[in-house]
C-alpha cells in the first residue's frame, strides 16, 4: 500500500498533474483529448499549448494513469478521468496553498 501512496503523492507533487485534476474537477466531460486539456491549461496559464501537451503526454498523464486517476491512451491521445472526492479535496487544498506562494517554474 505504501507504493500506492508514494505514487499518488508523487503525482500530486507535480504541478501539471494537479492542473489536470483541477481541469477535470471544473469540466463538464470526463473523456477528452490531450489537446482539450492542453488548450485549457495554456489559456489559464498564458503559456504555449504545444509545450503543455508535450509535458502532459510524457509526464503528467502517465503518472495519473499509473495511480488510477485517469485512463490515458497515448495512441489516441484521449484521457478519461475517474474522479476521487478525497483526492480532489487534497488537490484543492494544495491549490489554495499554491495561490499563497509566489509563482515557480516546473
Amino acid at each position: 500500500m505504501n507504493q500506492g501512496k508514494d505514487a499518488l503523492l508523487s503525482a500530486l507533487a507535480n504541478h501539471r498533474c494537479r492542473s489536470v485534476i483541477t481541469y477535470f474537477r471544473n469540466a463538464s466531460e470526463d473523456h477528452v483529448t490531450v489537446g482539450d486539456v492542453a488548450a485549457a491549461l495554456a489559456r489559464r496559464d498564458h503559456t504555449d499549448e504545444t509545450q503543455i501537451a508535450t509535458r502532459l503526454h510524457h509526464v503528467a498523464l502517465p503518472k495519473l494513469d499509473t495511480v488510477g486517476l485517469v485512463d490515458y491512451d497515448a495512441r489516441t491521445k484521449t484521457v478519461r478521468y475517474h474522479g476521487d472526492s478525497q483526492l480532489e479535496h487534497v488537490e484543492e487544498s494544495l491549490s489554495e496553498f499554491d495561490s499563497g506562494m509566489s509563482p515557480r517554474s516546473e
